[in-house]
């Protein structure tokens, strides 16, 4: 602030002398088309008036300017500040939304995320809907314990994960049940689709306290959407097939079939 003052109070001294020099100019100019001279009370108040009127209103002018200047750089850097705000704002908006479409035990997408994103998918393109259920789990949870039943759950879904392109949707839909969408595929390459997930759940065994590992499977019913005129006759086509799936003997899969008149639930292809 002390820097700010001497800098205003040395323009200010400049103005008022430049206000000096520029009267006494004008005063000799007139005394000299009129003839006369400037002297006496006359030269004091060419030099007087303007140091007292110039220099005080020179020193004003330049500290309102300085105080203008600063509220300047304090509304640019408030500016700043606050688009820095709105931008970590907006990001930590991204995340609890991101963190509100996610499974808290798998990290993969919880039910109302993968619905959000499958009504968005087939907008655009059809495809096949997957449901996949852990075959026995309530046996898991009953004989090892719920921490074991959550690491099988974490596992089979890294499993399956692993198992699908980065075009497919997967999400957990309820306790031990999961949901697939992949776009672009039906008939053969859906099965095949099918059976690398159930391979997959297959050859990923889940350590236990014992020092043993146990071993899932699950079980997978799926439809394609053309088929069907929306996503609620779409999704209880897939679980009619999963139920077929259980019934069957579980470890299995049936895809509904493609042509409009086959019935619902009418697998076709099946394996276990």
């Amino acid at each position: 602030m002390s820097r700010i003052y001497h800098q205003i109070m040395a323009k200010a001294a400049i103005a008022a002398g430049l206000s000096v020099v520029v009267t006494l100019a004008i005063a000799e100019t007139a005394a000299y088309f009129f003839g006369g001279s400037v002297e006496g009370t006359g030269l004091i108040l060419c030099i007087l008036c303007p140091l007292v009127i110039a220099g005080p209103a020179s020193a004003w002018q330049f500290f309102q300017q300085s105080r203008l200047a600063a509220a300047r750089d304090e509304l640019r850097a408030a500016k700043a500040e606050l688009e820095r705000a709105h931008a970590a704002l907006q990001r930590a908006y991204g995340d609890l939304n991101e963190r509100a479409r996610r499974d808290g035990l798998t990290g993969i997408l919880n039910r109302e995320g993968f619905v959000e994103a499958l009504l968005q998918a087939l907008e655009s393109q059809h495809g096949t809907l997957f449901i996949l259920d852990a075959d026995e789990f309530k046996l898991i949870n009953d004989r090892y314990g719920h921490p074991t039943g959550d690491e099988a759950l974490r596992v089979l879904s890294g499993a399956v994960a692993a198992s699908i392109d980065e075009a497919g949707l997967f999400g957990r839909i309820g306790g031990e049940e999961f949901a697939v969408f992949m776009p672009g595929i039906r008939g053969r390459a859906a099965f095949e689709a099918a059976e690398r997930m159930r391979l997959a759940v297959r050859t990923s065994p889940v350590a236990v306290r014992s020092g043993t590992s146990i071993s899932l499977s699950v079980s997978i019913g799926g439809a394609h959407s053309s088929n069907f005129a929306d996503l609620e006759a779409l999704w209880q086509a897939a679980d009619a097939c999963l139920y077929a799936a259980k019934a069957d003997g579980r470890d299995r899969l049936v895809l509904n079939g493609d042509g409009p008149s086959e019935e619902l639930g009418s697998p076709l292809l099946s394996i276990g």
